[in-house]
């Protein structure tokens, strides 16, 4: 899935933007479950307002979850990571709200197979804020593990996440 956006206004603007990848499929026996999809945003997300207005700009971006593998051997599928770097901005002199939320995708349940890998999750923004306030924020979420449902082996692991905010 991929998204792009933008408003422009003399008075308050509010922009917001949820992309999510697909879920890989589920399989059965011997056979693999699928990856989790990957979401991605194009140009950044902004909204621009005139005459002091607020600005609020919201981004949520998913990866999606691996399937899983309900009997057998089959492998399950990882999770989908997920990263926004600048892909949310605003220009107002009245009140700026800008938030980047990411989640990476989780990997599937397996039963006796190979564990799929959970998704790693980077949020980063850096703005250059001219307005009467600013509330900037950068959110990131590490894919969870599957769980295994054999009497032997390991679940998967979480995977890592970051995120980092800058105003200047």
């Amino acid at each position: 899935a991929t998204a792009a956006g933008g408003k422009a206004g003399s008075g308050d603007v509010d922009v917001g933007v949820n992309v999510g990848g697909g879920r890989g499929g589920d399989a059965y026996g011997g056979a693999d479950g699928g990856n989790g999809g990957v979401a991605t945003v194009g140009r950044a997300i902004s909204g621009v307002a005139g005459n002091g207005g607020n600005v609020d700009v919201l981004l949520y971006l998913d990866g999606g979850d691996g399937g899983a593998v309900g009997s057998g051997s089959g492998q399950a599928g990882s999770g989908a990571d997920a990263t926004a770097v600048d892909k949310v901005t605003g220009s107002t002199s009245g009140n700026l709200s800008l938030q980047q939320n990411v989640t990476a995708g989780d990997s599937g349940l397996v039963y006796s197979g190979a564990n799929g890998v959970a998704g790693n999750a980077i949020s980063s923004l850096t703005e250059s804020a001219a307005s009467a306030t600013s509330d900037v924020r950068t959110a990131a979420a590490g894919g969870r593990g599957g769980h295994r449902n054999d009497t032997a082996g390991t679940a998967a692991a979480r995977s890592p996440a970051a995120a980092h905010t800058t105003l200047t």
